[in-house]
């Protein structure tokens, strides 16, 4: 395990993000966001999603692309009727909901992991079903006391809101 986790959101900005972020921090983990990022050539430790429902494409895609394994994390492991969804890693719901990269946050602190960074994640424009992402501040809001000092980011509200990673930030212990 390495000392950062970057969490590569779905956002246009996520590519330009991650470079930089790499540029940073060097050798560091990551974890994807939801099934827009399926397909992206990096090498996740996994991918983590609000929609469990997406998990079976979620594996088929990366598997199809030669992406190697994945280990899905979700916040359900079964449906409304008792089904079983194909994830691997139960990460409880913690409200007010701050997207995918909040439950990825949470699941990274979990793992022990103390510098996240946010890549892709800026919590600004709609999403494909015309969400608005600022919907989602709230969570990132109602849990600042959890998750102050231990997350960055890269971009938009979020790199507002939680500060820009710097290499000082990286270094501290």
């Amino acid at each position: 395990m390495n000392r950062v986790l970057i969490i590569y959101g779905a956002a246009p900005c996520n590519a330009d993000d991650y470079t930089e972020a790499r540029r940073l921090v060097g050798d560091a983990d990551v974890a994807g966001v939801g099934l827009d990022t399926s397909l992206v050539r990096v090498p996740f430790k996994w991918i983590v999603t609000l929609h469990p429902i997406e998990a079976e494409e979620i594996r088929l895609r990366r598997n199809n692309g030669d992406l190697g394994a994945i280990t899905i994390v979700a916040h359900e492991l079964t449906d409304e009727n008792g089904e079983a969804y194909d994830v691997d890693v139960f990460a409880p719901y913690v409200p007010p909901s701050g997207s995918s990269a909040l439950l990825g946050v949470f699941h990274g602190l979990r793992m022990g992991y103390r510098k996240i960074i946010l890549c892709g994640c800026p919590l600004m424009g709609k999403n494909e079903r015309g969400v608005e992402y600022s919907s989602f501040r709230k969570g990132f809001e109602g849990h600042y006391d959890e998750i102050a000092g231990w997350v960055k980011s890269m971009s938009g509200w979020t790199r507002d809101f939680l500060g820009a990673p710097s290499e000082a930030w990286i270094d501290a212990e």
